[in-house]
C-alpha cells in the first residue's frame, strides 16, 4: 500500500514538473510609480504651528499599479525606511493608480523646533511592486522651519520699474518708480532701498531711501529722480533691505536690475497709439466712412525728446485695401514740432496734429477693409536715435452707401391742454450717405396713428414735420417713427423712432355768443329765424345748447313750433377748438307788435369742466314786430290759348284784400304784356273791405310779335302797403300769338230807326235811370262804395259764344257805335239812333 502511494506521488511530481517546463515564460508588469511636486502651505512654516503638505504619486507605466505604499518622513537629513531618528509624517497605501494617472496625497504636520528640515517621500519602500524604473521612488524636499513669522520683501513681477520718460537722453530728469511687496507673514518695520547706476563696470550710488512699516501681504512703491550724465547702456540696480535689517523668509530676491539705454538728444518722433487714427467724414452728418465720400484722416505726432525740437516733419499716409497693394494718399508737413516738457512730475511730449483728405480718387471708392499706414519722416530727413516707432498701421472700413433715417426729436409746443390743439414737431434727419425717396414717417399718440408724411431726404437733410393735434388723451406717449414697415434699406434701424411722455392739463371751456343775424322785422304771427355765430375760444366742447329769451323773460322760448313738447333748447355737439359755427334758433310765438329784445344764451353741458367765462355766453339783439293791416292778392281770369298778330285781348284782373283793415284808398294795379304796359295803364281799385274786399279791373293788351305772349298783373307794384306775404301780389298768364295777322270785319250799316227813339221805350228807361241814381246816393251815404259788388269793369254784352268768360276779343267802331266780335264779326251791341 505504501509503495503504491509513493508511486502515485512521484507521478504527480513529474507531471507538474513537465507542465512547468512546457509553459511559456511570465511577462514582467509595466508599472512605474514616482513622487512629484511637493508643496507646503504656508511655504515658510513656523515652529509649533501646523501646516499642510501635498504631493502627487504618478504611475508612468502602461499598467495599473496596485497597493502602492507611501511613506513621508521628517528629519534634518535624508531618511530611509527603518531610520529610528526620523519622524513618520504620513504613511498610506494607495489601492490602485491607473496607467499614466496621478493621485494627490495631502498631509498635516507640526514641527516644534526651528531649523532646516527635509521631507523624505518613499514610494513602494518595501519593493513589493516590480517596476520598470526603481530609481525614481524617492523625493527629498528641503525647507526651513522658522522660530516666528518673518517678512519677505520681493519685487512685483511684470511691472517692476516705471521710467518716465521711458527712453531718457543725456541730462534728462527721469522719474523712477519701483513697485515691490511684502509676501511674508510679518511686517517689515524699517529698512532701506538702495539705487545704483552701473555704467561700463563703474557703480555709482544714486540715492538710498528709508522705508517704514510695509505690512505683510501688502504692496508698496518708492520713487526717485535720476539724471543720467552720459550716454550708453546703464544698469539701474535696486536693492531692497540693503542693510539687511529685516529677517526675511527669502534673502535671494532683494535685488533687481533695470537695463536702460541713455541716448544723446535728437528729436524722437512717433505716432500716438493711444489716440490712434481718427477717420472723420467731411460730411458732418456722417459718422462712418462711406464709399465715394471724402474722409478726414488725422493722427497725433509726438516728439518725445525733452531738448531737441523738430522742423518740417513730413507725415505720409498710405492706403492699402484688402487684397491690394499700398498706394500713397498724401503728405502732411508739420512746420515745427516742439520738444517735450515736464509739468510737475509728469513728462509731456511735444505734439502736433497731422491730417489729410482721403476721397474717392485716393481710395474711398473701394468698399471693405483698408489698412492706413502712417509714416513719420519717410525720407529719413531727421536724425533720430530710434527709427523703429516711426510707422504705424491702422484699420479703416469703407461702408456701402445707404440712407439712415433718424428721428432726432419729438416736441410739443406750449403747455398742452385737453381739447385744445398743440403743434407736434417730429424732427427727422437722413444721417446716411444716400438720398431716400418716399420715406414714410408716422405720428402716433398712445399707439394710435394720427398722421403720416411721405418725404424725400437728401444726405444730411433735416426736416421738421408739424401737425396740429387736438388732445383728447390723459398724459399720453407721443412717438415719431420713420419707416415703420422697414421698406427702406438703412444702415441702422435702431434710431428710427423717438418718443416722449406729454403731460396734458385738464380741459378748459369758453364758448362765446357772437353776432346775431335776423330780418330785423316781421309781422305778428310770423316765425322769426335768428342765426347765431358761436366761437369756441378754448378746448373742444362735446355738448352745448342754445336758448332764446324774449324781453325780460326768465324762461326760454319754446323751440317746438307746435308747442306740443317741452323743447326749450337747440342742442349742439363737438364744437372744436377755435371753431366758429353758425346755429339757427327760432322765435315762434311772435305776439305783441313793437320793439322786442331777443337774448340768445349758450351753455356748456359739462358738470365736470364747465364754462370758465360766462360773461360772453349771452348776446342780445332788437327786433320789431309789425301789426298786420292789409294782405293784398290778385288773380287773372282765364286767357285764350292763342290769338292772331296785332289782335287785342281783354284781361280781367280780380284784386283782393284779406287783411284785417279796410284799404280806403284802394290799391294800384298794373298789367304788362311781355314787358309792355297794357291799356289803360296804371289803375286803382275802389275801396277794399277787410278780409273779403274785392274789385275787378279790365285791361287791353295788343301783342306786336309772334310766339309766347306773357301777361303779368301786379297789385301794389310800388310796395306802398306793407303786407305779411307779398308772394301773391302778382299773377301771370301766357298766350300763343300766331303769325296770321288780324283783319277786322266791317259790320253792315242798319238804316232803319232804332226802337229806343220810341216813347214807349225811353220813358221806362228814364225811370230806371232815376231809380239807379237814388240807389247810388243811398249806398254812398252808408259808406259802401260797392253797391253792385263783383260787377265793376265788366262789359254788359258778356262773352262771345263758345268762349270762356273774360276771354272775349272785340272791336268797337266809333263812327257807327257798334261793338262786334273780333273773331266772328258778330254784332254784340250797337248805339241806337235818335
Amino acid at each position: 500500500m505504501r509503495r503504491i502511494l509513493l508511486q502515485t506521488l512521484a507521478g504527480l511530481l513529474l507531471s507538474a514538473l513537465a507542465l512547468l517546463l512546457l509553459a511559456s515564460p511570465v511577462t514582467a508588469l509595466d508599472v512605474d510609480v514616482e513622487p512629484l511636486n511637493m508643496n507646503l502651505d504656508p511655504e515658510d512654516p513656523v515652529a509649533h504651528e501646523g501646516f499642510q503638505g501635498s504631493f502627487e504619486v504618478r504611475n508612468n507605466g502602461l499598467e495599473a499599479a496596485v497597493d502602492v505604499t507611501v511613506l513621508v518622513m521628517n528629519h534634518t537629513d535624508e531618511c530611509a525606511p527603518g531610520d529610528m531618528q526620523c519622524d513618520v509624517v504620513h504613511d498610506v497605501t494607495i489601492g490602485a493608480i491607473g496607467a499614466d494617472k496621478a493621485v494627490l496625497i495631502e498631509f498635516d504636520w507640526t514641527d516644534h523646533a526651528e531649523g532646516d528640515r527635509i521631507f523624505s517621500v518613499l514610494i513602494d519602500y518595501m519593493d513589493d511592486i516590480d517596476e520598470t524604473d526603481e530609481n525614481n521612488n524617492v523625493l527629498y524636499y528641503e525647507f526651513h522651519v522658522f522660530g516666528e513669522p518673518t517678512a519677505d520683501l520681493e519685487f512685483i513681477e511684470g511691472t517692476t520699474v516705471i521710467l518716465s520718460p521711458p527712453d531718457p537722453a543725456v541730462g534728462d530728469i527721469a522719474d523712477v518708480v519701483v513697485l515691490f511687496q511684502n509676501s511674508g507673514r510679518a511686517s517689515a518695520p524699517l529698512f532701506y532701498v538702495l539705487f545704483q547706476d552701473i555704467l561700463d563696470g563703474n557703480i555709482t550710488e544714486i540715492e538710498t531711501l528709508e522705508v517704514r512699516n510695509v505690512r505683510d501681504g501688502s504692496a508698496a512703491q518708492v520713487n526717485i529722480t535720476w539724471q543720467p550724465g552720459a550716454e550708453g547702456d546703464h544698469t539701474l540696480r535696486i536693492t531692497l533691505d540693503s542693510d539687511d535689517d529685516i529677517e526675511e523668509t527669502n534673502e535671494d530676491n532683494n535685488v533687481f536690475d533695470e537695463f536702460i539705454f541713455v541716448h544723446p538728444h535728437t528729436p524722437e518722433l512717433t505716432v500716438s497709439v493711444n489716440r490712434g487714427l481718427v477717420a472723420d467724414p467731411l460730411d458732418e452728418w456722417l459718422e462712418l466712412p462711406f464709399q465715394n465720400h471724402a474722409i478726414n484722416l488725422s493722427v497725433l505726432v509726438y516728439n518725445n525728446d525733452s531738448v531737441e525740437p523738430a522742423s518740417d516733419v513730413r507725415v505720409r499716409f498710405w492706403d492699402q485695401p484688402e487684397g491690394g497693394s499700398a498706394s500713397e494718399i498724401a503728405d502732411f508737413i508739420i512746420g515745427n514740432l516742439e520738444n517735450g516738457t515736464r509739468q510737475g512730475v509728469v513728462y509731456v511730449p511735444g505734439e502736433a496734429l497731422a491730417w489729410i483728405t482721403w476721397d474717392l480718387d485716393s481710395g474711398t471708392s473701394i468698399l471693405g477693409n483698408h489698412t492706413i499706414i502712417v509714416e513719420v519722416d519717410p525720407l529719413n530727413a531727421i536724425g533720430e536715435w530710434n527709427e523703429d516707432d516711426n510707422r504705424r498701421f491702422f484699420n479703416v472700413i469703407v461702408h456701402e452707401p445707404q440712407p439712415d433715417l433718424e428721428v432726432t426729436a419729438v416736441a410739443v409746443a406750449g403747455e398742452p391742454v385737453r381739447g385744445i390743439p398743440s403743434i407736434i414737431t417730429v424732427s427727422v434727419i437722413n444721417v446716411g450717405a444716400e438720398t431716400v425717396s418716399g420715406a414714410y414717417v408716422e405720428l402716433r399718440v398712445d399707439g394710435e396713428l394720427v398722421n403720416g408724411w411721405n418725404i424725400t431726404l437728401t444726405e444730411g437733410e433735416l426736416r421738421d414735420l408739424e401737425y396740429d393735434y387736438v388732445w383728447s388723451e390723459h398724459n399720453p406717449t407721443v412717438m415719431g417713427y420713420a419707416d415703420p414697415e422697414k421698406a427702406v434699406e438703412e444702415l441702422d434701424e435702431s434710431n428710427n423712432y423717438h418718443s416722449i411722455w406729454v403731460e396734458i392739463a385738464a380741459p378748459q371751456h369758453d364758448v362765446q355768443v357772437g353776432a346775431i343775424s335776423h330780418s330785423g322785422e316781421a309781422f305778428e304771427g310770423q316765425w322769426v329765424e335768428l342765426t347765431v355765430e358761436l366761437q369756441n375760444l378754448l378746448g373742444e366742447v362735446p355738448h352745448y345748447r342754445l336758448s332764446l329769451f324774449v324781453d325780460n323773460a326768465t324762461a326760454p322760448e319754446y323751440q317746438d313750433p307746435n308747442q306740443v313738447q317741452e323743447l326749450y333748447y337747440v342742442e349742439g355737439f363737438n364744437l372744436a377748438y377755435n371753431e366758429s359755427r353758425v346755429v339757427s334758433i327760432w322765435w315762434y310765438s311772435t305776439v305783441g307788435f313793437g320793439w322786442h329784445n331777443l337774448s340768445v344764451e349758450v351753455e356748456v353741458v359739462d358738470s365736470t369742466y364747465p364754462d370758465l367765462n360766462l360773461s360772453d355766453n349771452r348776446n342780445t339783439t332788437s327786433f320789431y314786430l309789425k301789426q298786420i293791416f292789409y294782405q293784398l292778392s290778385l288773380e287773372i281770369e282765364p286767357l285764350p290759348e292763342k290769338i292772331k298778330l296785332n289782335e287785342t285781348v281783354r284781361v280781367i284782373v280780380n284784386a283782393f284784400n284779406f287783411g284785417p283793415e279796410i284799404l280806403f284808398e284802394g290799391a294800384e294795379v298794373v298789367v304788362t304784356g311781355s314787358g309792355t304796359q297794357c291799356e289803360p295803364g296804371l289803375q286803382r281799385t275802389r275801396e277794399l273791405e277787410r278780409a273779403t274786399g274785392e274789385d275787378n279791373l279790365e285791361f287791353f293788351c295788343t301783342p306786336n310779335g309772334t310766339g309766347p305772349y306773357v301777361i303779368e298783373a301786379r297789385i301794389d307794384p310800388d310796395n306802398i302797403h306793407d303786407e305779411p306775404d307779398e308772394d301773391d301780389n302778382f299773377a301771370t298768364g301766357v298766350i300763343n300769338v300766331t303769325n296770321e295777322e288780324f283783319t277786322p270785319t266791317t259790320p253792315p250799316v242798319i238804316q232803319d230807326d232804332s226802337f229806343i227813339t220810341q216813347p214807349i221805350v225811353w220813358v221806362p228807361l228814364a225811370t230806371l235811370a232815376i231809380i239807379g241814381a237814388g240807389m247810388f246816393a243811398y249806398y254812398r251815404l252808408r259808406g259802401d262804395d260797392d253797391f253792385l259788388p263783383g260787377t265793376r269793369g265788366r262789359q254788359s254784352g258778356g262773352s262771345a259764344p263758345g268762349q270762356e268768360p273774360g276771354a272775349t276779343t272785340f272791336r268797337y267802331d266809333a263812327e257807327s257805335g257798334i261793338t262786334y266780335d273780333a273773331t266772328t264779326g258778330e254784332v254784340i251791341g250797337e248805339k241806337k239812333k235818335d
